[in-house]
């Protein structure tokens, strides 16, 4: 499967109104399962205003992120809390099959 993710920032002066458009892609191949960009908006107090951090537009950290996909994690989430229901029905309602286990 082939996709591309294309980001766009667009933005424009207060003092001079001047617009200003970064844009990046980035391919399938690119793209690193367990990151995620840094964060480039800054505010600046002596401004008075954001600042985007171009340095860090392009760059990512490691995160913390399952290594399946967000429909089969949440089939397992789901798969756990009935086996684990299960279990503690067994403990309450037959306490005395489980003493003879």
């Amino acid at each position: 499967m082939k996709f591309e993710i294309i980001t766009r920032i667009t933005g424009s002066s207060i003092q001079t109104g001047q617009l200003t458009r970064t844009q990046t892609s980035y391919l399938n191949k690119e793209i690193m399962w367990g990151h995620r960009f840094t964060p480039c908006l800054e505010y600046n107090e002596t401004k008075s205003g954001y600042i985007v951090n171009r340095k860090a537009f392009n760059t990512t950290v490691p995160h913390d992120t399952p290594l399946c996909s967000a429909y089969m994690l949440h089939k397992l989430q789901k798969e756990f809390q009935i086996s684990n229901r299960r279990n503690s029905l067994d403990n309450v309602y037959m306490p005395e099959i489980n003493r003879i286990k």
